[in-house]
């Protein structure tokens, strides 16, 4: 993806909504669950914030694509 495919709308939507996913399983995790559960949400919650970390970071923004 180049940097300008962060600044879409649709970019926008889709974080907002991982956003709001992330909360739910991080409370989902703050709840008592056996340990094959637990590791579940846990790695969903890994796989929201490796989705979320393509975006660049503002330092990255003036390198050239």
């Amino acid at each position: 993806m180049q940097n300008r495919d962060f600044q879409t709308d649709a970019w926008k939507r889709f974080t907002k909504d991982l956003q709001a996913r992330l909360e739910e399983l991080r409370e989902l995790n703050d709840q008592r669950h056996d340990e094959v559960k637990t590791v579940e949400i846990r790695g969903k919650i890994s796989e929201v914030k490796r989705i979320l970390g393509l975006e660049p970071s503002p330092s990255d923004e003036a390198a050239p694509e």
